[in-house]
């Protein structure tokens, strides 16, 4: 993936991860608030009754002694009623509309007028808000009266709440919000989060607002962490997510894949007898088909099999296949060979040979029927493969020198080795046109021939390879385009099926 639209997928990534963090904080945030801001209103609520009820049972009190009019012994007994209700800051006796004595301020020189303004309640009360100079000291002041007893609610009723929750306005009103008891509001910042909360006991009702809401509440430090890990993590996630899907791409993990998913496939390619054109054994040839990268070269996939350790894979798929495919042919006729290349791997496992006779066994193959290819490039030093093929040859089964002639150890091959066939490489095939390349396999070809072996041409592909061959020994082996490419079970049954055994194959003809 190029490196341009890779960032734009990390910048995505991160993008839509910061907008995800930025919407779940929002809604846990918003939850978390609101339950917030309903326990908060709870506890203004149960506070402002709790200071309603010390306001009406401070003039219940002081009505209960019957004070008809301001003398020292009223006063004396309001200063008896203040004491015991921590929100009432003073107490005093209403006549003729003004007040005219309170515990605190004793008898006054001069009686007050009562407040022209007052919000009456349905119990009788008169509520009045926010009086200003009203008595010497000169504070703004709440006064709640009935009858001729009238209460001054303490200024700090409501302070420690709102030394608590300085973040929050709050307010106490009304039920139809005429008439406003208290009200600590502060600047409100766009998005608020608001809730409003009734008393079943008084004409009360308290309002609770949280000035900043949701994500844009926190502060600017914790907005930066989150929406900078909120990038991070998404664009390490979008990062890995590329990866793996440019991984399910490789080659190297559809391979992983196609071996575990049994998608690895055996063809055939037919060896057919020089003098008469019969097909009397095939070479199993492993395969493999990707629908993104197409037909995919045995050696590639091999070497990197090889270099992924799931070699050991396929050279078990390949005998366990190709045996399974071929045992219908094979035991139709005794003489039909079945061909199986191996490499290194094969040579260095002390328990191929066994499984491989297991394998035939379980199938009915005679071990005489397979037929074990060995390349000069399997990387092994000879001796190695000469007690290979020595084992091989004790179970029963034949051993052919594959791709002979392209290796460095020719000789040493033809005399340690333990074989049964010699497959010359196509690449002297294909120098047939040329007269010195010719004269040099002719020599080759009379050393082989004195060896008694059998002998297979591969890479026969014209009339011209096939005629050379011919002449030299009828009863040579020719594998080639000459006749048959390799084929798939299917067709490999269908053209056996087609020629009789003793009939010369049809092959492709120039």
């Amino acid at each position: 993936m190029k490196l341009i639209q890779k960032t734009k997928w990390l910048l995505a990534g991160g993008g839509v991860s910061v907008l995800v963090s930025v919407l779940l904080t929002n809604v846990v945030m918003l939850n978390n608030q609101r339950v917030q801001l309903e326990t908060l209103s709870q506890e203004l609520l149960t506070h402002a009754e709790d200071v309603t009820t010390q306001i009406t049972s401070a003039i219940h009190h002081a009505q209960r002694r019957h004070l008809d009019g301001c003398n020292k012994q009223a006063i004396a007994a309001l200063r008896e009623v203040i004491w015991k209700y921590a929100s009432v800051e003073d107490i005093g006796i209403v006549e003729n509309d003004k007040l005219a004595c309170t515990a605190n301020w004793g008898m006054l020189d001069k009686p007050l007028p009562m407040p022209a303004e007052k919000y009456v309640v349905a119990n009788g009360y008169s509520v009045y808000k926010g009086v200003e100079n009203y008595l010497p000291y000169g504070v703004i002041m709440d006064m709640s009266r009935q009858g001729n007893i009238v209460s001054f609610t303490s200024t700090f009723a409501f302070s420690a709440f709102a030394r608590r929750h300085q973040d929050f306005n709050f307010s106490l009103t009304s039920f139809n919000g005429d008439h406003i008891f208290l009200n600590d509001v502060k600047s409100v910042a766009k998005p608020s989060i608001s809730v409003n909360l009734c008393s079943s006991k008084y004409d009360i009702c308290s309002h609770l607002t949280q000035r900043k809401k949701g994500f844009f509440s926190l502060s600017p430090f914790l907005i930066a962490l989150i929406t900078g890990t909120a990038f991070i993590l998404g664009a390490a996630f979008f990062y890995s997510i590329l990866s793996y899907l440019s991984e399910r791409r490789s080659l190297e993990y559809r391979l992983k894949k196609a071996i575990v998913k049994q998608r690895i496939y055996m063809e055939y390619q037919p060896l057919v007898r020089a003098k008469n054109e019969r097909v009397v054994g095939v070479e199993a040839l492993v395969r493999w088909y990707d629908p993104v990268f197409g037909q995919v070269s045995p050696e590639l996939f091999i070497s990197m099999a090889e270099q992924l350790n799931v070699y050991p894979d396929i050279s078990k798929l390949v005998m366990e296949k190709a045996t399974s495919e071929l045992k219908t042919i094979l035991h139709a006729d005794a003489q039909f060979t079945l061909a199986i290349n191996i490499g290194k791997y094969e040579i260095n496992d002390p328990l191929f040979l066994d499984n491989l006779l297991h394998i035939l066994q379980r199938n009915g193959i005679r071990p005489q029927q397979i037929k074990i290819e060995i390349t000069e490039r399997s990387g092994e030093y000879y001796k190695k493969i000469a007690d290979f093929s020595l084992q091989a040859k004790s179970r029963g089964l034949r051993i052919a020198l594959d791709d002979f002639g392209t290796g460095s150890s020719n000789l040493q091959w033809l005399t340690e080795v333990f074989y049964d066939e010699i497959k010359l490489d196509k690449f002297f095939v294909n120098g047939l046109k040329n007269e010195y390349k010719r004269a040099i396999l002719t020599s080759i070809l009379d050393v082989v021939y004195g060896l008694n072996k059998q002998i297979a041409f591969e890479g026969v592909e014209s009339k011209i390879d096939f005629e050379f061959v011919k002449s030299f020994d009828e009863n040579a082996l020719i594998q080639g385009w000459y006749f048959y490419r390799s084929m798939p079970i299917d067709k490999l049954t269908a053209l056996l099926l087609s020629v009789p055994p003793s009939d010369p194959a049809p092959g492709v003809r120039d």
